[in-house]
């Protein structure tokens, strides 16, 4: 595996830094300082916070940079990283008909900076019909090596977005599961960002903000698109003169952002969040997941109410966690509006 790889002198001065960085994450946890000051000390969440932070920069020294390179988890890599206790995360990300998009998306996944160790990946097929659908699945397989990292794809009978994700919920092992359609794109630090975001805000349920994207091209126009890691909004770019600023790089991210777990809004809006969506795993059991209506839309406004209404506890972050592609063939374009409607109001009817 990749922990032991190197030079014997470059291996021990990494091990080293390592050592160093276990022992002033375990400080910090304790409460600890690192030296005298007059200035008054952390408070214990940040202590925690710093722990946290620390304890993750260990994984990435000992297992190296992530990326589509990796080989695989090494059994040493696993075991340090949940000795660490870093949340496993379950990606499920629901397909139909679209392997084109499918694949952008999971290869969004590999380019996390959250440790691989930690990630498991579920595809759920919710019975594509289109001619090749299924070898294109197993290709996907192959290219992105899903037996290597303990993916899987799972095959169901077409249950439409409520019943895919369910299956996919109840195949999955992580202590919080990040649910994606197969047109999204994750920024590389999306997991990463969320799983801060939870542990820090004990939250139920995470929404974000988002990026537009058209076409069907990956964002930004590149084989291999790598957001930088999240940090200051950056500024919008101008033109060079007599050419048209890119689409991606002009603008102010994010593109846009949900009000939050607002019940009066919610009644007339959906200011809760889009579907890409961060759960507590007990949570989302306890309160029974998706309902499985066919042919209609707004599954995730109707959650979101439900949550909202019963006192889970539903924040949203305010940064651009993901790419949000517009398609032609998107089912807010091809169901019922008022049927749709009908069904993100069944949770305020429950309450009144």
């Amino acid at each position: 595996g990749r922990f032991g790889s190197g030079r014997p002198r470059a291996r021990q001065r990494r091990l080293a830094r390592a050592s160093f960085g276990l022992a002033t994450a375990g400080l910090l946890a304790q409460g600890g300082g690192l030296g005298v000051s007059s200035r008054p000390g952390p408070s214990d969440g940040q202590r925690q916070r710093l722990a946290a932070s620390t304890s993750l920069m260990v994984v990435r020294l000992l297992v190296g940079p992530t990326g589509p390179q990796v080989a695989g988890c090494s059994p040493e890599m696993d075991v340090f990283a949940r000795s660490l206790a870093l949340p496993k995360v379950t990606v499920v990300i629901t397909h139909y008909n679209r392997p084109n998009f499918l694949v952008q998306a999971v290869a969004s996944i590999t380019r996390q900076s959250y440790p691989p160790a930690m990630l498991e990946l579920l595809v759920v097929d919710d019975g594509s019909t289109a001619e090749g659908a299924r070898q294109s699945l197993r290709r996907m397989e192959l290219e992105f090596g899903f037996e290597r990292r303990g993916w899987r794809v799972m095959y169901e009978p077409n249950r439409y977005l409520g019943g895919a994700r369910n299956a996919g919920f109840a195949a999955s092992q992580g202590k919080y599961v990040l649910f994606m359609d197969d047109d999204n794109y994750a920024k590389s630090y999306e997991v990463e960002a969320l799983v801060r975001a939870a542990e820090g805000a004990n939250a139920d349920a995470l929404t974000s903000g988002l990026d537009f994207v058209t076409g069907k091209g990956e964002p930004g126009g590149g084989p291999r698109h790598l957001e930088p890691r999240m940090g200051p909004t950056p500024k919008v770019a101008a033109a060079e003169p007599g050419r048209r600023a890119d689409p991606i790089k002009s603008r102010t991210s994010p593109s846009f952002v949900f009000l939050g777990a607002s019940r009066n809004v919610g009644l007339f809006k959906n200011c809760f969040g889009d579907a890409n969506s961060f759960f507590r795993s007990s949570s989302f059991a306890e309160f029974g997941g998706y309902t499985e209506d066919r042919n209609v839309g707004y599954e995730d406004w109707e959650l979101y109410s439900k949550l909202a209404m019963a006192g889970y506890d539903l924040q949203t972050v305010p940064r651009a966690m993901y790419f949000y592609r517009f398609t032609s063939g998107s089912m807010q374009k091809t169901t019922s509006y008022r049927a749709s409607r009908r069904r993100a109001l069944r949770a305020y009817k429950t309450h009144v």
